[in-house]
């Protein structure tokens, strides 16, 4: 494989982990997705804490029904009228006791009941998967860290192992590391289309960097290491649909969500 070639693959690899996430911040409303991410990370630590509400309106740590809010706030913040989305914004003043008064609390409880009312119907039960989704990678973000790192990362130490053991080695685990990340990039592109043309929700905006990165930079690396043991290897064409397939799914829902705010 020419330099040339290894350079643009490189820049459509950097493409993938950095350009879905940015095309999305540029939606309007998007904008307020890092600070709800914020609360909802504060409303987490208010949780663990042993506040609670005294008779003349103390304080009290955010209940676990509002954590899904939060959540959904931050992974589609559009879902959400301007009035709500200032009441949300309001809860930055709590970060050092991470804790509320009692009226903010009210507020927040009358916010999270018309939300879930809207998820009786089946947008809101996608948008309410999506959100359960999020919280659940966010609780175990350490975890999935962890395994979405260490398979593609296993993968390709044993392809270049293979480099000095045989190349037969390397072409078992680097086709192996090459298809798995192929596969999963086209299957990131294709959900967060689907969600957006579904539900109008954005999910580059929200899904966790380490479900793109690993993947992008294991195909990268299993490509150049196939083409060093056999300049034939039909990989040309497929590892660059697989690298556009992430990016054009972040056009499509940026489109989608510029059509909305205009509707």
């Amino acid at each position: 494989m020419s330099l040339g070639r290894i350079l643009f693959l490189a820049f459509l690899a950097l493409a993938v982990t950095q350009g879905p996430k940015a095309l999305a911040k540029l939606a309007p409303g998007s904008s307020n997705a890092g600070q709800f991410s914020q609360l909802a990370a504060l409303s987490r630590q208010a949780q663990s804490t042993s506040v609670t509400l005294t008779e003349t309106g103390g304080i009290q740590a955010i209940p676990p029904d509002l954590q899904r809010m939060l959540d959904q706030a931050a992974a589609d913040p559009q879902s959400f009228t301007d009035e709500e989305r200032q009441l949300l914004s309001s809860l930055k003043d709590m970060g050092q006791s991470s804790a509320m008064s009692a009226p903010v609390l009210e507020s927040l409880r009358q916010t999270q009941q018309r939300h879930t009312d809207k998820a009786l119907n089946w947008t809101g039960s996608i948008r309410g998967a999506w959100t359960d989704f999020l919280s659940s990678c966010s609780r175990h973000r350490s975890r999935c860290r962890f395994w979405l790192w260490s398979v593609p990362g296993l993968l390709s130490a044993l392809a270049l192992l293979g480099i000095f053991l045989g190349a037969g080695l390397t072409r078992l685990f680097a086709g192996l590391c090459y298809n798995l990340a192929r596969v999963w990039l086209w299957i990131l592109a294709w959900g967060a289309a689907g969600l957006a043309g579904a539900v109008q929700v954005n999910a580059w905006l929200a899904l966790p960097g380490e479900f793109v990165s690993p993947p992008a930079l294991a195909l990268l690396l299993s490509t150049i290491l196939l083409k060093m043991i056999d300049a034939n290897y039909p990989a040309w064409n497929s590892v660059v649909q697989g690298f556009l397939a992430p990016i054009g799914s972040g056009l499509f829902c940026l489109l989608v969500q510029l059509a909305r705010s205009a509707l």
